[in-house]
């Protein structure tokens, strides 16, 4: 469903309050590839990256850098403010969106 990742990370951050990227436009191609628990102990953007290797089938090792289109210190800072948060941005040819509960989704880039 999604295309192969390239090289290629494109950015363009767009953090605006609004609903779940999944609850808001189910049909609109958003992918639920998993989610944050701030208790578990792991960082927002360590989940994000393990879920990203696992939907795209890749190697955590093998994804470029997420700091490269986003900054993560800043993504979780601005996620941390309220659950009605969303932030989605552009990386491995997809669009990603992450809400303020932690939910992270996926979809295809549309042109």
């Amino acid at each position: 469903m999604l295309p192969c990742p390239s090289a290629s990370s494109t950015s363009t951050t767009t953090p605006t309050p609004s609903t779940s990227p999944i609850e808001s436009s189910p049909a609109a191609g958003w992918r639920e590839i998993g989610s944050h628990d701030a208790e578990d102990g792991d960082e927002l953007v360590v989940s994000l990256i393990e879920a990203l290797a696992e939907a795209t089938a890749l190697d955590v090792d093998d994804l470029s850098p997420l700091y490269e289109v986003v900054d993560p210190e800043a993504l979780e800072a601005f996620l941390a403010r309220s659950p009605d948060a969303r932030a989605t941005f552009v990386y491995l040819d997809r669009e990603v969106a992450i809400d303020g509960a932690g939910t992270f989704a996926v979809r295809p880039l549309t042109e």
